[in-house]
């Protein structure tokens, strides 16, 4: 179970992330003491596995004790009806 405080971690990272043209949501499953340091190379490369035509816009990061669910949301369309939050 991840505290609160390390949550909020969590997402300011991934908040100072920028990825043009997406908002990214992050979900974590699993979490140990302190954060993952390739979270940005991580979200980057499948950036760059969207612009390359793949239809997926959810990932999982799996590393050491992390499970974090990542979903890519486009700033400039309408969300995918599968991948809107209702």
């Amino acid at each position: 179970m991840m505290n609160e405080e390390l949550l909020e971690r969590l997402l300011e990272e991934v908040g100072k992330i920028n990825i043009p043209g997406y908002f990214i949501t992050a979900i974590p499953a699993d979490s140990q003491e302190s954060l993952p340091a390739d979270l940005h190379s991580f979200l980057s490369e499948k950036a760059a596995v969207i612009a390359g035509g793949s239809k997926a816009r959810r990932f999982v990061y799996r590393k050491n004790k992390w499970c974090i669910y990542f979903t890519f949301f486009p700033t400039d369309s309408v969300v995918d009806e599968r991948y809107a939050l209702k």
